[in-house]
């Protein structure tokens, strides 16, 4: 019984504190919208969840409570966004990077992310991380040290390679459609520092 007791107060004790549950938590936000490379794109914002929808401003504080909302934007020339996101700090910023639209007649490129890492037997995974949006993917580093991410957004991109419990160095690229392979060369004894090309 006195085990019940101690576990209750440990969990009333930060309500009591804090004057509610964690869900009245007040987070102030900003979204930023951008194109795969970075540069801000004009758009209709629309927020929605804890049962609030709104209009939202790029790059203006909006008050909101801590929760799950989905974002919704439109912009001219570029297809429409749909992402969702978890609101659990006190000032956040939400970032959607925007995919050109097609137009009719032509379509969109896509990119690869072709490369080398050295020395081989460093790296086991290589995760694919967009700058300026939520996308990420990893992919096996074969024996002799190459990998590829194929048919991936053209952006800009953070490279991670990791061992079998760690980062073993990062890198960003910016992947377009003519872009050449990448050699990632990692530093024995080193973690995750920054590698050259």
């Amino acid at each position: 019984m006195r085990f019940i007791q101690v576990s209750l107060a440990c969990f009333l004790l930060p309500l009591l504190i804090s004057g509610g549950t964690a869900a009245a938590q007040q987070s102030h936000i900003r979204v930023r919208v951008t194109d795969a490379y970075g540069t801000p794109v004009p758009a209709q914002i629309t927020m929605t969840g804890n049962g609030l929808k709104r209009e939202v401003r790029q790059d203006e504080s909006t008050a909101v409570l801590y929760g799950r909302y989905t974002i919704e934007v439109g912009a001219s020339g570029f297809s429409p966004a749909r992402e969702s996101f978890v609101v659990d700090q006190p000032e956040q910023a939400l970032s959607i990077a925007l995919k050109l639209g097609s137009m009719e007649g032509v379509s969109v490129p896509s990119c690869s992310v072709i490369g080398h890492v050295t020395p081989e037997t460093a790296a086991a995974r290589i995760r694919l991380v967009q700058l300026y949006g939520t996308y990420s993917v990893d992919v096996a580093v074969r024996s002799d040290g190459a990998f590829a991410f194929r048919g991936v957004d053209c952006g800009d991109y953070m490279l991670i390679a990791m061992g079998a419990k760690e980062c073993l160095g990062t890198m960003t690229l910016r992947a377009v459609p003519t872009a050449g392979p990448t050699d990632m060369r990692l530093t024995p004894g080193k973690t995750c520092t920054s590698v050259g090309r």
